[in-house]
């Protein structure tokens, strides 16, 4: 038998129901308690409504691999031009610190 949610502990994760985020236990777990509950079914409802606007709206990956092509060229270019002059410094107190930040890989 699966217990009953509070409704603090059904409402603290009723967003990631609504991203379907959660455990199938869990997630029917809330949505029990969401059928029982008005201010939690508002509140799921809502939050799902969120959830495919923001799928919907947001950048598909082939529009973004451009712009991710061209700043990985950019940064590439950038780290070409400038000298390297990483020096490292050491004191008794603490650890080695870098006078230029290390590279990031891409």
């Amino acid at each position: 038998m699966k217990r009953e949610l509070t409704h603090e502990e059904a409402f603290t994760v009723l967003d990631a129901v609504a991203l379907d985020a959660l455990e199938p236990g869990e997630r029917d777990a809330v949505l029990a308690h969401a059928e029982q509950c008005a201010i939690c079914q508002a509140e799921l409802s809502q939050l799902r409504d969120t959830a495919a606007y923001l799928a919907f709206t947001s950048v598909s990956v082939s529009e973004t691999s451009g712009s991710r092509a061209r700043i990985h060229s950019r940064l590439m270019a950038r780290a070409y031009r400038s000298p390297r002059r990483a020096t490292a410094s050491t004191s008794s107190a603490g650890p080695v610190t870098w006078k230029s930040s290390p590279s990031i890989p891409m």
